[in-house]
């Protein structure tokens, strides 16, 4: 049983360590200064610092967003809570004929390297899928 706590203590204690919350202040300047040129309508904004690289946490448009920074203050990859009239068209017309009688649950984008990938969580009643799509509606991967 010590072992199990103890495991469990470390664990904890190494999350903490990858990311560390952050005030504003503590964020470099040309960092912040490009955040907030390209997300003047933020809002419940949260910043961390996870090794070497910066992530910062907000709403926008009521839309909750995820971006990662590296130190040059480059984004490094974002996620964007998305609903389902934002979703590209092919995006929904393939849920609609390959996924009836599944429906839109949740949506996320997720941006990195330049490639856009579109997570999709879908319910029929009891029954839940998650489907990541490309945004021409290719279907990427699928978990049930």
């Amino acid at each position: 049983m010590k072992i199990i706590v103890t495991s469990m203590l470390l664990m904890a204690l190494s999350l903490k360590v990858q990311a560390q919350d952050l005030n504003r202040n503590e964020v470099p300047k040309q960092l912040l200064s490009a955040f907030e040129s390209d997300h003047s309508n933020a809002t419940d904004v949260e910043w961390e610092k996870e090794v070497d690289n910066y992530k910062v946490e907000f709403e926008e448009n009521h839309l909750d967003v995820d971006i990662w920074y590296g130190t040059d203050g480059k984004v490094l990859k974002m996620e964007q809570e998305v609903r389902e009239q934002d979703l590209p068209q092919a995006i929904r017309e393939t849920i609609s004929k390959t996924y009836a009688p599944h429906r839109f649950d949740e949506g996320e984008l997720h941006r990195e390297n330049g490639k856009d990938t579109y997570k999709v969580e879908l319910e029929d009643g009891d029954r839940e899928k998650t489907v990541y799509f490309t945004a021409n509606g290719n279907v990427v991967k699928e978990t049930n």
